[in-house]
Parts: C-alpha cells; sequence; structure tokens
C-alpha cells in the first residue's frame, strides 16, 4: 500500500516566486553572454582606439571562469518535483492539487485507515455501520451482485424479475421460478461468521454504534454473541421467511387498507402447515427444493402475500418493517460511517455517502477491492480498508478492546 505525496499548500507560495526569480537571472546572464557587443556606441568606439600593446595584453590574458549559477535566496525552496521526477510548473502544481492523487496510485495505506477507525471508536463517536452481501459470503451465501462470483443471484436472474409488477402477473411463477430457488430457507440455513459475531461484539462494546444491513439473510440475528439486535439493526431490505401482504397499500378513500400491506409482518405461523411446508419451512428444519402449488393468503384480507423483501420496483418507505424513518435519524446523527462488503449500488449506500459528503464525516469501507474511484475524489473523506470482513472486523475488535476475549473464526 502507497500513500499519494501531494505537496502541502504551505510550500505552493513560495515554488512561483523561486521559479520566476531563477528564470530572471538566468535570462539575464545567457543574453549578456550571448551578445558581448551589446554596449553603448562610447564603449565601442573606445575599443577600437586601444593601444597595440594592450590588445595583445589582452588577447595574452587567459579566459574568464564562468560564471556561477545563482543559488536559492534564503527562505527560498526549488521547484517540487513530481514524483516521475518531472518539474511541476506553478500552474501544473495547482492542477496537480485540485485533481487530488493519482487514480492509479492507492488512495490510503490500508492499515492506517484500520487503526483511525479503531481510535475513533475508542472515542465513542456515534457510528452507522451498513453492511451488504460481502459480509455474508463466508457463510455460503451468494452475493446478489458480483463481478467475480458466477454463482450471484444477478448473474442467474435479470432485475425484472425481482419486482412486484412480476409478482403480481404470476404469483405461483413467480415463488417457483425466481424466489424459493434462491431464497428459500434451506438457501439461507447457513451459520453467522467471524464477521457477523464481530459487529454483535462492538455492539455490546460501543454504546453509540448502530447496524444497518442489506442483506436479508437474518444472519445478524443469529449470531452466539447475544446483542440487542432489536433496538439496533435495521434490516432496511427485509428479511426473507416473513411475509407481507400483497395487496395495493394505496385504496381509495372509504375502503379498508390492510395492516399487513404497510405496517404489520405476517410469521410463516399464521399460514397452514400445508403452505408452511411448500414455502420450505418444514415442521424438522427446512425442506429440501420447495415447491409451491397454494398460494400463502393474508390472514386479514385473504390476499396473496409477498415476501417481506424490498423489490427493485417498491420504496423504503413502503413498508414499516424497512425502518427507512429511523435510518435517516441515524445517518443524520452519525460521526462517521462504515461499510462493509457492499457494492454501492443501491439508494441507501447513495444516501449514506451524500450525507458523509455533505458533513464532511469520514467514510470506511471494508472490502475486498478498494473502490479507487470513490477514493481519489477529494470531496470525500475515504478510507479504504482492504480485506474480506469475516478477517478485518475480528482485526477491528482488538483494536477497539485489546483486552476483550474473542476468538471467532471463519467458517
Amino acid at each position: 500500500s502507497r500513500t499519494a505525496n501531494v505537496p502541502s499548500s504551505s510550500s505552493s507560495s513560495s515554488s512561483p516566486t523561486t521559479t520566476a526569480s531563477a528564470a530572471t537571472t538566468a535570462t539575464a546572464t545567457a543574453t549578456t553572454s550571448a551578445n558581448p557587443s551589446a554596449g553603448t556606441s562610447s564603449s565601442a568606439s573606445a575599443t577600437t582606439t586601444t593601444d597595440s600593446s594592450e590588445a595583445s595584453e589582452a588577447n595574452s590574458a587567459p579566459a574568464s571562469s564562468p560564471e556561477p549559477k545563482p543559488k536559492p535566496k534564503p527562505g527560498k525552496k526549488r521547484p517540487r518535483r513530481s514524483r516521475e521526477g518531472i518539474n511541476l510548473g506553478p500552474q501544473e502544481f495547482l492542477e496537480k492539487r485540485r485533481r487530488g492523487p493519482d487514480s492509479s496510485t492507492p488512495p490510503v495505506l490500508t492499515e492506517t485507515s484500520m487503526e483511525k477507525l479503531g481510535l475513533l471508536l475508542r472515542q465513542k463517536k456515534r457510528a452507522v455501520v451498513i453492511t451488504g452481501a460481502g459480509l455474508s459470503c463466508a457463510s455460503g451465501i451468494p452475493p446478489f451482485r458480483s463481478n467475480t462470483d458466477k454463482n450471484a443471484v444477478w448473474e442467474k436472474h435479470i432485475e425484472e424479475l425481482g419486482t412486484r409488477a412480476s409478482f403480481l402477473k404470476d404469483p405461483l411463477g413467480w415463488y417457483n421460478e425466481f424466489w424459493l430457488p434462491n431464497f428459500a430457507p434451506l438457501k439461507l440455513a447457513k451459520a453467522p461468521n467471524a464477521g457477523h459475531e464481530a459487529l454483535a461484539l462492538l455492539s455490546c462494546l460501543l454504546d453509540d454504534l448502530r447496524i444497518v444491513t442489506q442483506n436479508v439473510d437474518g444472519l445478524h440475528q443469529s449470531t452466539a454473541i447475544g446483542w440487542d439486535s432489536s433496538e439496533r439493526l435495521i434490516e432496511a431490505h427485509g428479511r426473507a421467511g416473513l411475509y407481507k401482504c400483497g395487496s395495493d397499500p394505496e385504496v381509495a378513500d372509504g375502503e379498508e387498507k390492510c395492516p399487513y400491506s404497510e405496517e404489520k409482518t405476517i410469521l410463516p405461523e399464521q399460514f397452514s402447515e400445508e403452505v408452511r411446508a411448500q414455502l420450505g419451512h418444514g415442521p424438522d428444519g427446512p425442506v429440501h427444493a420447495p415447491f409451491l402449488t397454494d398460494l400463502p393468503k393474508c390472514p386479514h384480507c385473504g390476499h396473496a402475500c409477498m415476501p417481506q423483501a424490498l423489490l427493485f420496483d417498491e420504496d423504503y418507505t413502503d413498508h414499516d418493517f424497512y425502518q427507512f424513518e429511523k435510518f435517516g435519524e441515524w445517518l443524520e446523527s452519525a460521526e462517521l460511517v462504515v461499510f462493509v462488503g457492499t457494492s454501492f449500488a443501491v439508494t441507501l449506500t447513495s444516501l449514506a455517502v451524500d450525507e458523509a459528503r455533505d458533513r464532511k464525516i469520514p467514510i470506511f469501507d471494508v472490502n475486498v477491492t478498494v473502490d479507487e474511484e470513490r477514493a481519489s475524489k477529494p470531496t470525500l473523506k475515504w478510507n479504504a480498508i482492504e480485506g474480506p470482513a469475516e478477517l478485518k472486523l475480528p482485526e477491528l475488535v482488538k483494536l477497539v478492546d485489546p483486552d476483550v476475549e474473542f476468538d471467532a473464526k471463519p467458517p
């Protein structure tokens, strides 16, 4: 890891003056040397009447030594040089400062970023941690989007399938072709990894740490380390295994709105045993290869039920389960934002980045790759922590509290 060596602003004020002074002196010297006859007419006349002995004596005199190069004046600095060793003039120097570090250069040292984050958390700064699919990869759950993982759901299904509109066209086909093959209980029946456990422990150690997850796998609540997930966790994209009424929450005046359409959540136990098994909720655990023949029905209005998950054509405000208002409150009071394993492809992360930029609070990105485009922007206080979350987050626990006992290992 390297840090871009950008000159400080205090030195830039003297650099243009030094360059101009050196250039003026060098020009004057070159003019005198190249034009020895460029004196006054009287001097030229005197030279022609010089005594021959004087001319002979002048010709026999040794050649004068070259004039020494002017030294920089006290308090002045030589022109700065770029990392490639090319002189930067005043204009180029200012342009380089405006551009910030070269995009090809890692913007921040990884270990320095980790230590900085540990220090801020030890200082009890209010932190919002936003987790993505990269956190659950070590548990065996494929990411939704990935440039490298061919098992990613995004690679297998087009965006139109994950919509309310697609569900309403063919609810049974939607469940059997899209939802159950990817999000059935057996698919998500995994154990939390060391990254989840580390965040649970950090939540116990730090009163001002809040967690917002984009994941629907429910692994944050399944950690061996107990923590107050009911008050300090927001599942912003819902949770697989829970359900909501698929009726339209926008009803005409005088018509009754189903409370399960945007307020309450439906549990699997509210369906018949047969439907529960078809959805993959067996009496002895998750069912292998579930297949739906009877749609789950809302216990209040009888409408077909949907998974309690935020789909592509839905908004964060469409259901109270997503707690979008609370998310806004947490974000507005945060003194730093930490992203863990996210691809920055949804509105939630964009809102958090914008808020951090506007209030000039630090951003930390724990990820397997460095987001060099965002990290190089001078408007963002971006700190990259490169590496898998299941390894980096346990390291962070030790930085926050070296005496804590924590030996969780990745599965």
